[in-house]
């Protein structure tokens, strides 16, 4: 997490590599901000292999922000109800 020049918060997921993971509610990942109003989120080069939903249906990733960069994911092998919400 970062505060920039302009006040607003960033998020960043870069790289990241997830493998053999079991998830349940609120997910794998969660970015929200109140109205999402300057908050940016970078997820960029991220791997899931063999993820699993467990329990009730959930999604993976939940971000709530003004910009979302989404670049370059992979999913592999894995059982989930919903992978991103916006």
């Amino acid at each position: 997490m970062n505060l920039n020049e302009d006040n607003k918060q960033e998020a960043y997921f870069i790289n990241n590599k997830f493998i053999n993971v079991q998830y349940f509610n609120p997910g794998i990942f969660r970015g929200i901000k109140a109205g999402g109003r300057g908050f940016k989120v970078f997820f960029i080069n991220n791997y899931f292999e063999n993820i699993i939903n467990v329990r009730e249906a959930s999604t993976a990733v939940s971000f709530q922000a003004e910009e979302i960069t989404i670049d370059n994911i992979t999913i592999k092998d894995s059982v989930i109800a919903s992978f991103a919400s916006f």
